[in-house]
Order: structure tokens, then sequence, then C-alpha cells
């Protein structure tokens, strides 16, 4: 079985690469990459990668099921079954592809990608961090900045999208340090205002999952340019468009109603380029099943493989400081792009006055990052797999912020120097759900 590029260069990295049954490694690492992969069973990337270094690799060691290794006979029983149950007992709820039972397995996707030039991702010391602080978060989903997507798993795109982070839009842009949309950018440089007035203040990259990027333009584009590519049939396309047109809002009221068909690929192009991130998202969301995919669209957990940052596949929701930023003495400011080589296509607002720090090179848990926010939510009663939500959506008057002292800082550095030190730095810990928990 071929193994996809990027797996293969973790494992080289990982000093595993000439291990036998490496195969068998990235179907377990794949899992942890993506927790519905696994189905039944949930793989860790450090588990598995400490299995394959001490030779226990083959159908023997390497996944973990609810905090627990399992046996020979119980991988080989292993049920290939999605269980977002599953997925929501054990906490695990970010950086998925895909809500379905992979069509192809995420180590035999392949995307030819054209790398445009990045500044280099500085080493961020912990140590640099000014006592009497804040750290921030600064959500944003796991797309792939600096990159031309030319074909995926075999099929060229009609014309290849360009992606533009994520991550590394702090690392391309020239005139700002993020981008969203006018009302989301205005509400985060006001919060981060609030507290560079008291101290200095450090706005964090944290990551929202991996199908948070379903509402971003980078993602319609690249699919329908497949399309465009391998086209579906007229009557197939049909039932696509009634899957569209059907897709509701919270309140129950159709969110696409007025989407272009899928006979007219350009017009539908168009009109997802124009419309809001919630129409974006509703449709890929409309069509990510079983049905559409036996009609013949490509695969959207593939497509969204091509445009994620690969560095980031498998970095569940909530870890963050992979990039830093600090709010300079102008303080935060939100502006319209100046220049279409400065704007983000899915947003129309960039957020500047926040200069770049660097990272940690590594994505570090909330509880971690976040120790006070973490322990206010505990001390509330919320079961650890409904913090990053919390951590994002607000729980009461708990704000996710981290004041900066020394003891954080030595805490921080000593996670961060072992974690690397380890070579295992996706190693977090698992929670059940209990009976009665908020």
């Amino acid at each position: 079985m071929p193994i996809n590029p990027a797996v293969q260069d973790m494992l080289t990295r990982a000093g595993v690469a000439e291990t036998e049954g490496a195969n068998n490694l990235t179907r377990f690492v794949s899992s942890a990459m993506l927790p519905f992969a696994g189905g039944k069973y949930v793989g860790m990337v450090g588990d598995a990668i400490g299995a394959a270094k001490a030779g226990k690799l083959s159908g023997q060691e390497g996944v973990i099921y609810l905090g627990q290794k399992l046996t020979p006979t119980q991988i080989e029983n292993a049920t290939p079954k999605t269980s977002p149950k599953l997925i929501k007992e054990i906490g695990i709820t970010g950086a998925e592809l895909g809500a379905n039972k992979f069509r192809i397995p995420i180590e035999n996707m392949q995307a030819d990608i054209t790398d445009l030039p990045l500044r280099a991702m500085k080493t961020f010391d912990p140590q640099k961090l000014e006592n009497g602080g804040y750290i921030l978060p600064l959500w944003g989903d796991m797309s792939r900045g600096g990159g031309i997507v030319n074909e995926i798993n075999g099929t060229k795109l009609a014309n290849p999208v360009r992606t533009y982070g994520g991550r590394d839009f702090a690392n391309e842009n020239p005139e700002a340090f993020w981008a969203s949309m006018n009302g989301v950018a205005t509400k985060a440089a006001n919060y981060f205002n609030s507290f560079a007035e008291k101290g200095e203040a450090y706005p964090v990259f944290t990551n929202m999952g991996g199908r948070s990027l379903d509402s971003s333009t980078m993602m319609t584009d690249t699919f329908l340019e497949q399309l465009k590519t391998n086209p579906i049939s007229k009557k197939s396309s049909s039932i696509l468009d009634g899957m569209v047109k059907s897709a509701v809002n919270k309140k129950g009221v159709p969110i696409n109603a007025d989407a272009p068909s899928f006979k007219t690929i350009d017009d539908l192009q168009t009109w997802l380029r124009e419309t809001t991130l919630a129409g974006r998202e509703a449709f890929i969301k409309s069509i990510d099943n079983k049905t559409a995919h036996d009609l013949g669209i490509p695969d959207l957990a593939s497509t969204r493989f091509a445009i994620s940052d690969q560095s980031q596949i498998g970095t569940p929701t909530g870890y963050s400081g992979t990039l830093i930023g600090r709010v300079d003495n102008t303080g935060v400011y939100t502006n319209k792009p100046k220049s279409p080589t400065s704007a983000h296509p899915g947003y129309d607002t960039l957020i500047g006055g926040i200069s770049n720090e660097g990272g940690f090179g590594i994505p570090v848990p909330p509880e971690k990052m976040f120790p006070d926010t973490i322990k206010q939510l505990t001390n509330a009663g919320y079961e650890p797999f409904r913090h990053a939500y919390l951590m994002q959506r607000g729980a009461g008057d708990i704000k996710t912020v981290q004041p900066i002292t020394q003891e954080y800082k030595d805490s921080l550095s000593a996670f961060i120097e072992n974690a690397l030190k380890e070579n295992d730095p996706y190693s977090f810990a698992i929670s059940k759900k209990k009976k009665g928990a908020k």
C-alpha cells in the first residue's frame, strides 16, 4: 500500500520509516491525525511511533481505545465504522477531515502542491513572555498557506487553486497578521486591545478543527475545479441540487435555496465565492454523505487534506502556540485590503497592529496554554470534552485568557522541552464523559 508523502515524511523524521510494517503504522498514525478515520479505535501518533521504534508494530501495539491499548485480537476485530459518539466521549472533537468513513484511506490521499515562499517561522522562547501580560486565543482553521493545489488523487484541477492559510497567513501577508469577516475581526481587535491596555498582550493561533475550513472559498473552489475535470451526469446533478437546496439553518430556514445548479458549474462557483461563510459551510455539509459521493463527486476528505496545513493535521481543537503575535504600541486595528495580494478571498477584513513573534514549534494543549481557564471550566463542572468548544463560544463569565507569571512560563517551558525531547508533541490526555456532566 503506497504511503502518502506527508505521512512518509513524518515517519522519516520520527526515525521509523524503515520499521517493518510501516504501512500498518500509517494506519494508526492516520487515526491519530483524524480521529474519525479509525472508527471503533483511535490511534495516537506518539504511541504508534513509540510502538514502531520498539518493533511492536504489525497489529500488536500502537493504538489507544478509550485510554487503553488494544490487544491483537481487538485490533483484528475492530469494526471499521464511524462512531461520532465515541469521538465525543473521549474528548477529541477536532482535526477531522470528514464525518463519514473514508472512501480513500488518509495514507493514500495524494495532492500535488506548488509551495510558494513564506517567511521562515521563528522559534519563540516562552521565557520571553512579559510577566504581567496575557495569552489570548486567536482562533483559526488549519488551512494551508502559501500553496497552489494542482492535482488531487490523480485528478488535475481545471484551474489550480491558491491557498492562503490559516496559520501561515501571517507569514506571507505584507499588510496584516490575520483576516476574518468584519464583525469577528472587530470583536477580536477590541478583545485584544482591552488586555493590551493592562499589559503585554499575546494573541496565539488556536486550532478550530479540520472541517472549519469548509466555509472557505479554497474548499469550494478546490472541490469544483476537480468536478470540472471529472463531470457528473445531469441526473446526478439534479440529485445534488436537491441536497444543496434542502439545507436549512438552525431555525429551519433554507440557507442555499437560491444556489445555481451543478449543471451550470461556473455560475455555482461564482455564487459560492460571493455567498456567506455559513452558506459555503452548509453547501459542503449537504453533500458530505455516502449518497453524494456515490454519484461521483470528488472526495471531500481528500479535498480537505489537500488544502490543509500538513503539520496541523491531527492537532485537536483548542491546541495552540504554533504562531504567536504581540500587540504593537499602536494597538490592534482592522482595515480593508489595500491590494489583491494582501486579501484573503474568504474574508473582507484584515487585522493589523500585531507583530509576528514566531511560534513554540509544537501545538500546546489547552491545559498547558490556558491552565487558569481550564481550571475555571473544570470547577464549573464542565467535562474536558467540552472545554475546547467553551473556550471558543464562551461559558458565562469565564473568558479564555491566561495571565503570565514566572511560574506559568516555567511550566510552559518544561512542557515544550519535554515534548520536543520525546518527539511526541501530540500526546494528550483522554477523558470519558461522566453522567451528569454539563
